[in-house]
């Protein structure tokens, strides 16, 4: 049996909409690792299989890709469990 490896697409509500709908263009990014996807890409996270390794921590694809390869779509949403929510990379004066 062939291997195949899972990589990911991470990207807004807006845009996974159109993905489901049209698939994926020619040179999107996909991550090899989820945390990647999630981290430069948004909360709306696609699976698709490949049939090569990737050889580095994402990279483009060069031809389109149907709908039809979507694994899943998940929505990864955040809770801040301690502490208020930092969302500026700098503080206010006074803070």
């Amino acid at each position: 049996m062939k291997k195949r490896f899972l990589c990911w697409h991470g990207t807004s509500e807006e845009n996974a909409h159109s993905i489901m709908e049209t698939g994926f263009d020619k040179w999107t990014y996909f991550a090899a690792h989820l945390e990647d996807a999630l981290a430069f890409g948004g909360p709306f996270v696609f699976a698709v299989w490949f049939p090569d390794e990737p050889t580095h921590w994402q990279f483009r694809i060069r031809r389109r890709i149907s709908p039809k390869r979507i694994k899943s779509l998940t929505v990864f949403m955040s809770m801040t469990l301690y502490g208020e929510p930092q969302y500026k990379s700098e503080a206010d004066e006074g803070t």
